[in-house]
């Protein structure tokens, strides 16, 4: 199966990314809202409804705001926001990616990996594909990250769009995750 339609739902990390550029094979719609934490986008779902049916793919990603929030329960409502989608359609393919390996000086360091492995467990339950983007950020040798340590600069969003592509077009070809 070759992708079409890709939806992206987060946080301001999708609304900020070029993802016609960064996804250039697929035709892409980015519905982030700055600021969203996962509660935020859960509740949104239902406005949501129409692009969910019509993608051939959904991209999470979600939890960043939480986490700024020193809220560590997002895991849980990611679980939510599967089983809202996947409600809704149930043959849905669903990808949802972890926290990138952002810096800041109140956060254990093992947090994002922790919070990461909770939502892969969340992921492997409900047979969702998750993209573990810590391999691909924690590999680079150049900046990725904006003056705030939080949100990607554009090095950053290359990064994420060849390594989400990759999967992407894998999961799609594959009957599980």
């Amino acid at each position: 199966m070759n992708p079409q339609n890709i939806l992206l739902i987060g946080d301001s990390l999708i609304a900020e990314g070029n993802w016609p550029t960064l996804l250039p094979t697929m035709t892409t719609s980015a519905r982030g809202i700055p600021g969203e934490t996962a509660q935020e986008l859960l509740d949104r779902l239902t406005h949501l409804a129409p692009e969910i049916m019509t993608s051939d793919a959904t991209v999470i990603m979600i939890g960043t705001n939480n986490l700024l929030m020193e809220d560590y329960t997002f895991p849980q409502i990611i679980s939510r926001i599967i089983h809202s989608i996947k409600k809704l359609r149930p043959d849905i393919k669903l990808v949802t990616c972890s926290l990138f390996p952002f810096q800041s000086p109140w956060l254990a360091p093992d947090a994002i990996q922790r919070l990461n492995e909770t939502t892969e467990s969340i992921c492997r339950a409900e047979q969702v594909f998750f993209h573990n983007l810590l391999p691909s950020f924690t590999a680079s040798q150049v900046k990725l990250f904006q003056e705030d340590g939080i949100h990607l600069n554009e090095t950053g969003y290359r990064v994420w769009g060849k390594s989400l592509s990759k999967t992407i077009a894998k999961y799609l070809d594959e009957d599980y995750c």
